[in-house]
């Protein structure tokens, strides 16, 4: 509730603010004081990255230490805290974020400033500017093939046989050949992560839609986190050299497979929606016997 609909409990009082937030989170790895954190939550997380080895010139400046103090404001920080501590009540919530949005906005002009007398010349968005960036990117169309190859993952990565995925019952599956039996669960949200990332990414790169190639690059981002992977895929990409976790080079290579796939079955696709929408129930029959996909059998069962 807390990340996802911006509803908080603490210390017996609940908080509803109006407006979205933006949430960080960092976690290491599992180990002995470390857990991990539970699916529910990770799935409301869009992307996450991992901190891949350093380049040699930044290691130096880490060695070094890096001065925060241009970043810091400590008596502005603590009375900040005094005032949520005063006005932590759900009637005073709304309030007192436009008074910490406030002064957010003033502290970004400290910070211009603070740039500025080190010789370095940047523009912080304020919030007018994030509210218009959110809507543009919002309103940037996705591409039919974005559209196409993401119905075509949907029914591909799913199991035909349970709802309760158990690799072990891959081995001599009708699908084998498929993401199914190395890949599962990929949620609504994180389909929705996928197209709001997808379309951010093309509105940084200045173009006009949502292509294939910010969807490829933006997938493995949103699932690897969040996504069973089987055992068997792990083991094939754990001796390849790499600058990322099995897990996220995993994702990766599921998907380009996936993609040459629907590249062979994309106009295939392209005819079953036809027949679809025109109520051709006998051309569906044929293309889901013919091509035997997940994708064209899930089109007749409801038939």
């Amino acid at each position: 509730n807390e990340v996802d609909r911006n509803i908080w409990s603490y210390r017996g009082d609940t908080l509803m603010f109006r407006q979205p937030k933006t949430f960080f989170a960092t976690i290491n790895y599992q180990d002995i004081g470390a857990t991990k954190l539970i699916p529910p939550l990770l799935d409301r997380f869009d992307v996450a990255i991992e901190t891949g080895p350093s380049h040699p010139v930044r290691k130096r400046l880490i060695r070094r230490g890096i001065d925060e103090d241009i970043l810091k404001d400590r008596e502005l920080s603590q009375h900040l805290i005094e005032t949520i501590l005063q006005n932590n009540q759900t009637g005073s919530a709304d309030q007192l974020v436009d008074y910490i949005n406030q002064k957010s906005e003033d502290f970004k002009e400290e910070l211009e400033a603070r740039f500025r007398r080190e010789g370095i010349e940047i523009e912080i968005p304020r919030l007018a500017e994030l509210d218009a960036i959110k809507e543009e990117v919002l309103e940037l169309p996705i591409s039919e093939d974005v559209e196409l190859l993401m119905d075509y993952l949907g029914q591909e990565v799913y199991c035909h046989y349970t709802l309760q995925k158990e690799f072990s019952r891959c081995d001599g599956c009708h699908y084998i050949n498929y993401i199914c039996s190395d890949l599962f669960n990929i949620s609504n949200r994180a389909e929705q992560s996928i197209y709001k990332y997808s379309k951010a990414l093309a509105w940084i790169s200045g173009d006009e839609e949502a292509t294939l190639e910010h969807l490829m690059a933006i997938i493995p981002y949103a699932l690897w986190q969040r996504s069973t992977i089987s055992d068997k895929k792990r083991s094939e990409v754990r001796d390849v050299e790499k600058s990322s976790s099995d897990s996220w080079y995993a994702v990766g290579d599921i998907l380009r497979e996936l993609k040459k796939r629907w590249e062979e079955h994309k106009n295939y696709q392209i005819e079953a929606y036809t027949a679809l929408k025109k109520g051709d129930a006998e051309r569906l029959k044929a293309l889901a016997q013919q091509i035997e996909h997940s994708f064209f059998q899930s089109l007749v069962r409801e038939l």
